[in-house]
């Protein structure tokens, strides 16, 4: 499968194993300068929100995705891919998908805290340790997730 074929059918692939081995191998070419961290992070971005497997989000949002933004990727970037990151873990949290999976709430509210790094995201986990509760941007609780203070 090429790069570019990877971009929009990552999540097509139908092993989770194959899928997971394909993100790693991605960011072993990523640290090894064969491919851009630009180039592999968008492929997370646009196949991550599809994902189904649990070990694949969490080996995806837990080592993968922070490594690349914090060792890969361009000073001038950075902030605005970790707020897409936190955008796109709010989607997956809203989605309900993994409300049955507890390690899978707990991995992706934790990238939510880590990715906040604009004003308005730092604003709203803020509010989460205030409540002791998950919301949207709206006010809308996520169903699931929940947040030990």
């Amino acid at each position: 499968m090429t790069l570019t074929a990877l971009e929009t059918g990552l999540h097509k692939i139908e092993s989770s194993r194959e899928r997971k081995n394909t993100l790693n191998i991605l960011y072993d070419q990523c640290k090894s300068g064969t491919v851009p961290a630009a180039r592999v992070l968008h492929i997370i971005t646009n196949n991550i929100e599809h994902e189904t497997a649990v070990d694949v989000l969490q080996d995806t949002l837990r080592f993968i995705v922070p490594c690349i933004l914090n060792n890969y990727l361009h000073e001038e970037v950075w902030e605005s891919k970790k707020s897409q990151m936190f955008d796109l873990v709010m989607r997956i949290l809203h989605s309900g998908r993994f409300e049955e999976y507890p390690s899978a709430i707990e991995t992706l509210v934790t990238s939510a805290v880590s990715f906040a790094v604009t004003q308005s995201e730092v604003v709203l986990v803020s509010k989460w340790f205030q409540a002791g509760k998950i919301f949207d941007s709206e006010g809308a609780t996520i169903r699931g997730a929940s947040i030990n203070v």
